[in-house]
């Protein structure tokens, strides 16, 4: 494993508690290294029900259920499947709560194949997995020597996968500490600035589905919007590209964000979304190019470059790639109810030297608010903006 995607105990800790709940979260690790602990206590000091399971002692039927058969006369007989206790529902164990499947990897086939559904399709047979929970697993790498398998590449895709080191510096501090109270505990579960697992439908509202700046890097690197190498347990792919955006809208610090981008979609396409990322970084907020506080200018002469002035810029240029930043970040800003600031949205967009983010620009805000389509600004780019708002619409 890239030593870039790997990441202390207490850092996995930090980013499983701050990640949305609708992101499941797997820990990849060597033997011993106490992660099934901490899930349990970070459960107990966030009052969540906790319901672990080992996966490698269980039998297919301990997922799927036992099938008793119905028979009533002149019907056709049917089997039901009664839940597992180990399977948790809000009815019995309430609305918030971590469900924690340990050994993963090491499970036989059989009972992978029957958590599969429950983890990429939220239910199994008559079993619904209550929405408000947390899903977490864990296991050894293949590397370790753990009689391990595969998994699944659906299975593999519907997880964070944060990779686990051991580090010597942290376990000998965590050892100095009294057994209760330490700093360490405080630092890895402790309540300050920590919403421990955000619902997406509270971090999503009156947001676009997917994070301005992933539309914005996939519009430049649409390669990347499904990219895979063997063996990679976290890839690239419409569905990890949207867990990305619910990960972006919880502004985690940077050294959070990184491993929990890498551990949604790779190290590949994550390298690459972070340089992204760096590059947007230096640019202002959108608001301040709407209102006139920093100016977008157009360098003169046949180069289709820009560069930025006023509020702390002078002359800085900008690139290609934050063109299309600004483009798409700036129609996710616009208040489309205002008259006055679409027209602004239009005065800033018309400075942009590439006619291609110019069109991205307005086919994003078209497809926030198709009433922008009445503006006579809009008719020049009609011609180019109208088959992407088609082919949009019927994705």
């Amino acid at each position: 494993m890239d030593n870039v995607t790997e990441i202390d105990l207490w850092t996995a800790v930090q980013i499983m508690r701050i990640s949305p709940r609708e992101v499941p979260v797997f820990f990849h690790s060597d033997t011993g290294i106490g992660k099934t602990g901490v899930v349990g206590k970070a459960a107990e000091l966030d009052h969540f029900k906790y319901k672990p399971m080992i996966a490698q002692i269980m039998a297919p039927q301990d997922a799927q259920g036992l099938p008793v058969i119905h028979r009533e006369e002149g019907k056709p007989a049917y089997v039901e499947y009664i839940k597992p206790e180990l399977l948790p529902t809000e009815a019995l164990d309430g609305p918030d709560g971590i469900w924690f499947v340990d050994e993963l990897p090491n499970a036989p086939r059989a009972v992978q194949a029957a958590l599969q559904t429950i983890f990429t399709q939220g239910n199994l047979n008559e079993y619904v997995f209550p929405s408000s929970w947390k899903q977490i697993a864990a296991g050894n790498r293949l590397e370790d020597h753990a009689n391990t398998f595969e998994l699944p590449r659906p299975v593999a895709n519907r997880f964070m996968h944060l990779y686990i080191r051991t580090d010597h510096k942290v376990f000998l501090e965590w050892g100095a500490q009294a057994s209760e109270g330490s700093t360490l505990d405080s630092y890895m579960f402790g309540k300050a600035g920590i919403r421990p697992f955000p619902k997406v439908a509270d971090i999503m509202k009156g947001k676009p589905r997917i994070h301005p700046l992933v539309r914005a890097f996939i519009g430049m690197r649409p390669e990347m919007l499904a990219h895979w190498n063997e063996g990679d347990e976290a890839f690239a792919s419409p569905r990890t590209w949207e867990m990305t955006s619910w990960v972006l809208y919880t502004e985690p610090p940077t050294e959070l964000r990184i491993p929990m981008i890498f551990g949604l979609v790779g190290t590949a396409a994550g390298s690459q979304f972070e340089a992204y990322l760096a590059d947007a970084s230096i640019l202002p907020n959108m608001r301040e190019l709407l209102d006139g506080s920093v100016k977008l200018r157009r360098a003169s002469g046949a180069t289709r470059t820009n560069f930025l002035e006023g509020n702390g810029f002078s002359k800085t240029p900008i690139s290609a790639s934050q063109q299309y930043a600004i483009a798409v970040g700036i129609a996710a800003e616009v208040d489309t109810s205002d008259p006055k600031d679409v027209g602004r949205f239009f005065d800033v967009i018309e400075k942009l030297a590439g006619k291609d983010s110019q069109i991205v620009a307005v086919a994003e805000i078209a497809l926030r608010d198709p009433q922008v389509s009445a503006q006579k600004r809009f008719a020049q780019y009609g011609k180019e903006v109208m088959p992407r708002l088609t082919r949009q619409s019927l994705e």
